[in-house]
């Protein structure tokens, strides 16, 4: 059995195991930072630490939406690095069989997509389930890394 929070980003359903997830938060001011990454929205308060706000949208390529009543803030973990993830809506968590989790198929796994972990069925309706680590393309993650080292300088 694995446990997945499972939210909504656009019209699709995502899902991260609960294992990643440090908390989730209502959105707070996100302050922009000027050449960072485009996936970037800008940098978050958390109770004194301050963490980069990650747009999904903007790495899946779907509509940006403006922030909602339901939006919320998902602070993942990252090994030792802490990131908000921007959700349209935080819907459930949900237990998943391991016969309900089943891998990508192979035609859309590749370089661009390592951050699918494994597709689960809920009813009629398919949760990509994501791999935090792998959301990051290119060198974004050395991009926020450096950004987050220049503000503790």
């Amino acid at each position: 059995m694995e446990q997945d929070i499972i939210f909504r980003i656009g019209q699709y359903n995502y899902g991260l195991d609960v294992s990643f997830v440090t908390a989730i938060e209502s959105v707070v001011e996100i302050v922009p930072v000027p050449n960072a990454p485009t996936t970037i929205l800008g940098l978050m308060n958390l109770r004194g630490e301050v963490i980069p706000v990650y747009s999904l949208h903007r790495r899946f390529h779907l509509p940006e939406s403006e922030p909602g009543s339901g939006s919320k803030l998902i602070v993942v973990h990252i090994g030792e690095k802490l990131l908000a993830f921007f959700v349209d809506e935080v819907i459930d968590m949900t237990e998943f069989s391991s016969e309900a989790i089943c891998k990508p198929p192979k035609m859309v796994k590749n370089e661009h997509t390592g951050y699918i972990r494994g597709v689960a069925k809920k009813g009629r309706t398919l949760v990509l389930l994501l791999e935090p680590a792998g959301v990051f393309e290119g060198n974004e993650e050395a991009m926020v890394e450096e950004m987050l080292a220049n503000l503790a300088s």
